[in-house]
Parts: structure tokens; C-alpha cells; sequence
């Protein structure tokens, strides 16, 4: 990324540069312009190409595509983005899971808790229903489930979270969205 700096003082300087790399405008407004084009036919309208040519007919065409665009800035379309974003981000940076072929089933008593080191996200979807996504995949949650999670935000047993907590633990852990929790 371009960017250039300068030192405060005379004499030797260090200079140490983060960066996040954030998709642009321009990329976030065509995820979002794709999101939003099958569900507003206004976008899928053909356009009048035909009128290009005829120079009073820019400005109802400026006004047209200003409608467009005026329309894209409405919190469902930000809701539909921010999903869209979140699972590109778990899907491009993809850690390899912190499990073996050989790591251990967990057990009903066994204190586990969400590992930081995958990437992870419950998504609320336009049906009601939620989501938990990883670049490994998905998984529908019901209340339940989402209860569960919020368990192993701190660490709990599957035996502590209730009947049926043992499978979606188990679920969780071979897909390496599980750790072993430290004792609390």
C-alpha cells in the first residue's frame, strides 16, 4: 500500500507500518449491488442503451442510476454486505485447524471453549434463523445451539450444557472450532 512517513526528530527513526487489508468502495459496492440484484428487479431492469446517444437524455438517465444507487444505501443492503464480507474474510484467511488426525473425542466432562485461532462467525439470516460459518463450512443453530455457543464463548462441559450438547461439541471440535478450555 502506498503511504509514506517521516520522522519527528534529526537523527535516526524506526518506523513500523500495520496494515489491515480492507476491501475498497468500489468492491464493497459491487458485493453488495451482487447480493441485492436478485432480490430488486429495479437493478435487473434492462438499460436503455439506445438513449446514450441522445443528450437530453442524460440527465433522466443521471436520475435513474442515482435511484439505484440511493437504494443500495438502506441497512438490509449494509446486513446482506457485512454477511457477505464476513464470510469472505473466514473463507480467504483460513487457518489450518489446531487438531490431528489423532486428536482425542471429546468427552462429556471435558472443559472446552471456541478457539480463537479459527475464524468464526454466527450469522443472523433473513428468515429469523442463524448460522454458524467458517471457511470449513456451516451449520444451522436453533436456540439451543445458540446457547451453547454462548457456553463455550467461556468455557464449558458438554454435560453442563445439556442433553444433545455432546454431539454438536463433537461436531465443533472435528471441525477444529473447539479447544480444550483451561479449568475455571
Amino acid at each position: 500500500m502506498p503511504h509514506e512517513a517521516k520522522g519527528q526528530a534529526e537523527g535516526a527513526s524506526l518506523h513500523l507500518t500495520i496494515g489491515f487489508l480492507e476491501p475498497c468502495w468500489a468492491e464493497a459496492l459491487r458485493l453488495a449491488l451482487e447480493r441485492m440484484e436478485a432480490e430488486d428487479p429495479g437493478l435487473r431492469a434492462a438499460f436503455p442503451t439506445w438513449r446514450l446517444a441522445e443528450p437530453e437524455a442524460a440527465p433522466a438517465l443521471l436520475a435513474a442510476m442515482g435511484e439505484r444507487l440511493a437504494a443500495l444505501a438502506a441497512p438490509l443492503v449494509l446486513e446482506r454486505l457485512s454477511l457477505a464480507l464476513l464470510d469472505g474474510l473466514a473463507g480467504s484467511r483460513a487457518p489450518l485447524p489446531g487438531r490431528g488426525l489423532l486428536s482425542p473425542v471429546p468427552g462429556p466432562q471435558d472443559r472446552l471453549r471456541l478457539s480463537d485461532a479459527m475464524l468464526h462467525h454466527v450469522a443472523a439470516l433473513p428468515d429469523g434463523s442463524a448460522e454458524l460459518r467458517w471457511a470449513g463450512g456451516s451449520l444451522p443453530l436453533g436456540p439451543r445451539e445458540l446457547g451453547w455457543l454462548e457456553g463455550l464463548e467461556e468455557g464449558a462441559t458438554a454435560a453442563a450444557l445439556g442433553e444433545g450438547a455432546l454431539e454438536f461439541c463433537r461436531r465443533l471440535a472435528t471441525a477444529g472450532l473447539l479447544v480444550e478450555a483451561p479449568a475455571g
